[in-house]
């Protein structure tokens, strides 16, 4: 009796973790542009960079501003306590036992954080100089190594001043790094920043 108390125990404070952790969530739910910037839907999200960039034009000088904002955000009390949970291997004990539809919602919850604020940096990216406004939210997330937010994060501060001779020797030198992943994710937004050569690079390969 006190195992099955102690699993609905569980599964209660997951359920209404999951409830503060939903409030309003998506501050740019009541314009489909900016909500399209941080969607990772099949639907309503950019499938590719084009229709990112035609969805940052139609959010207009909104965009900016939003998506500094989605960069700022740090996780609730709520989300705090699910990644807690799913530290202490509580999630997988609930796919198990309790209901796998309510840990896959959890699974989610803990997804969608750092994906919004990666797909946030890519829509700033995008924008390239324009973006200039968010310099100290990328900077902020630009710390660490290999993850894809602070990858994204690298390459959209890079894209503010891409004619800048620093610019491109701080890239090269992340890109030059023994992490994989990091290398993965600096070579593919590369392209982006420098569609042609960066300048100065013949000097900064001697």
């Amino acid at each position: 009796m006190n195992r099955r108390w102690y699993r609905i125990w569980i599964a209660a404070l997951a359920i209404l973790l999951i409830a503060l952790a939903g409030g309003a969530w998506w501050c740019g739910r009541t314009n489909p542009h900016l909500k399209s910037l941080v969607s990772y839907d099949p639907i309503t999200g950019c499938d590719d960079d084009e229709i990112r960039r035609r969805e940052l034009e139609a959010a207009g000088p909104n965009a900016v501003p939003f998506l500094r904002e989605q960069l700022r955000r740090e996780p609730s009390l709520a989300m705090r306590g699910l990644t807690w949970l799913d530290s202490k291997g509580v999630v997988a004990w609930i796919h198990d036992w309790v209901s796998g539809s309510l840990a896959d919602s959890i699974g989610n919850r803990l997804q969608n954080l750092n994906m919004t604020r990666f797909l946030a940096a890519r829509s700033l990216l995008v924008l390239g100089p324009a973006a200039a406004a968010a310099r100290p939210e990328l900077t902020m997330r630009a710390t660490g190594a290999g993850s894809p937010l602070s990858c994204s994060a690298t390459a959209a501060l890079a894209s503010l001043t891409p004619e800048d001779p620093s610019t491109v020797s701080n890239y090269l030198v992340r890109l030059a790094g023994n992490n994989q992943s990091e290398r993965f994710f600096l070579v593919r937004d590369f392209p982006l920043i420098w569609p042609k050569a960066p300048p100065h690079l013949h000097v900064l390969m001697e």
